[in-house]
């Protein structure tokens, strides 16, 4: 039997420490791994109970949360507006994902209809170095400027000559567009309306025909404009109704930026009218046909009709993206394209917080209380609470609809201040003057004088001299500043003559 010397040392091999702390590393990573899977599982599964269950409360409700039904129902083409073909070459195209490139297949009737968009737009223009017109400006169309700018595009546009007048001048101009008005004012005699949106995209759908019907609706305003300086009062009345018109088409499709371009297009429909009011050219059967154009409009009603519709397109987008669908090529192009990777806790988490956040959203509040009572509940604060993955899509997805409330609130007052100004000019042909008071219209010129939309007061009304009225809102700083017009948040909406020199 073989013993160790005593005078002999046991050496024991190192180890390399390396290997030891790869060993605990791997393990580490593998267990942090497999918890990582097991939360986003867990979260996944509770994400998509938590949205099944809000879903189901929210049918209880009657709340409609898909787009599916929320989609208008197709129409015959025979009484559809927007089946006209000018109309209808704006929306057929296809998208292309490979090099994310959209082409119309009519691209002529496309081109044509853009150019005369183009034509009366804000760029090189008609209206370029232009004042904007606008009765909330309290600035007519400038005739002589509009001819300057008409005689520097005649290399474009063959049908440019140097009338007589600049009214002259602009109805020759615009005469080269007539071929498109005058089918789109055929097609304008069709009942309803469906546009051929493409709402598989969801939120990437182009909306193209909205800019169009801007453009057609200041064709309406301008041509109103130069039949009006050549007392040609019928005819400037035909483009009032049909700048009207184009509002009426563009708002019947229930989304957010349809209803917002709406009050703009009725917003320059106004301002025609507003011409013809300060230069006192329209009789009173025209002036009860605006009053009646204008009191079938009811802008909370269509923002709340927007505002569901709204919510059918968040969640269509949602349901695609967990989908894995070709949506994400449409992502590349508008920026989006890291959503559809995002684990679908992130997307069912996101998804029922904006749909909270819809849920508290009642117009019927801004209508009542006006503006000072509500504007707190529309705030994306209420979004960003608890983990940030969990609502950052969300706020980034939901519009600014604090905004767009005030200018429903606004769309209301320019409503109501141009049908307060035609029952005036009608009080004035019919006694020789405008009224002290608005009280002295009800009841044979009016059933009853609105409040001020914004802050639910009353309305403020000021007869001045050489036949002239001042009418206006606080607005939406609520704020009474005395008929003041500043740009922004401040100042007063207001409807006035032009000062000396506009």
């Amino acid at each position: 039997m073989n013993t160790p010397l005593a005078n002999e040392v046991l050496v024991v091999k190192p180890r390399k420490i390396w290997k030891v702390w790869l060993k605990t590393l791997t393990f580490g990573v593998v267990a942090f791994l497999t918890l990582l899977f097991l939360v986003v599982a867990f979260e996944n599964w509770r994400g998509k109970r938590l949205w099944e269950t809000y879903r189901a409360e929210a049918a209880a409700r009657g709340v409609k949360t898909d787009l599916a039904s929320i989609i208008s129902p197709p129409i015959p083409d025979s009484s559809n507006v927007a089946a006209i073909p000018i109309l209808a070459a704006l929306l057929n195209y296809d998208y292309d994902p490979k090099d994310h490139h959209v082409r119309w297949r009519d691209t002529n009737t496309f081109n044509r209809v853009m150019a005369l968009q183009n034509f009366v737009g804000d760029g090189d223009g008609l209206i370029k170095g232009v004042a904007k017109p606008g009765w909330d400006k309290a600035t007519p169309v400038d005739l002589q400027k509009m001819e300057e700018n008409l005689i520097k595009l005649s290399n474009k546009f063959s049908s440019v000559t140097k009338q007589a007048s600049p009214a002259q001048t602009l109805l020759s101009a615009l005469a080269e567009f007539d071929a498109e008005l005058k089918s789109i004012e055929v097609g304008f005699t069709r009942p309803q309306v469906r546009f051929p949106l493409h709402y598989e995209e969801a939120f990437n759908c182009l909306l193209p025909h909205l800019a169009v019907f801007k453009g057609l609706s200041r064709f309406g305003q301008y041509k109103s404009a130069a039949f009006l300086a050549e007392h040609k009062t019928t005819e400037a009345f035909n483009q009032v109704l049909f700048s009207l018109r184009c509002g009426e088409v563009v708002g019947v499709e229930p989304i957010l930026i349809s209803s917002l371009v709406q009050l703009a297009v009725d917003s320059q429909s106004i301002s025609a009218i507003y011409e013809g009011i300060i230069t006192h050219q329209w009789n009173a059967v025209q002036l009860l046909r605006f009053e009646a154009e204008l009191g079938s409009r009811d802008p909370f009603t269509s923002m709340s009709d927007a505002i569901r519709f709204e919510r059918g397109f968040a969640n269509e987008s949602y349901r695609l993206w967990r989908d894995g669908s070709s949506l994400r090529d449409l992502d590349e192009f508008s920026g989006f394209e890291f959503v559809g990777w995002a684990p679908k806790a992130v997307l069912y988490q996101n998804q029922l917080r904006q749909n909270w956040y819809f849920d508290g959203l009642d117009l019927e509040v801004v209508r009542t209380h006006g503006l000072s009572a509500s504007l707190e509940d529309l705030r994306l604060d209420k979004l960003r609470t608890g983990f940030y993955p969990y609502h950052a899509l969300a706020a980034m997805l939901t519009p600014a609809l604090e905004n767009a409330v005030k200018k429903v609130a606004r769309g209301r007052v320019t409503l109501d201040l141009a049908i307060l100004a035609c029952e005036l000019e009608r009080y004035r042909l019919a006694k020789g003057s405008y009224p002290e008071t608005l009280v002295a219209l009800v009841p044979d010129f009016a059933k009853g004088i609105p409040r001020d939309a914004a802050s639910m007061g009353e309305l403020h009304y000021r007869r001045e001299a050489d036949d002239r009225f001042m009418l206006y809102s606080v607005g939406s700083d609520l704020k009474d500043d005395q008929g003041k017009m500043e740009k922004g948040e401040k100042g007063d909406w207001v409807w006035r003559w032009p000062t000396a020199g506009k």
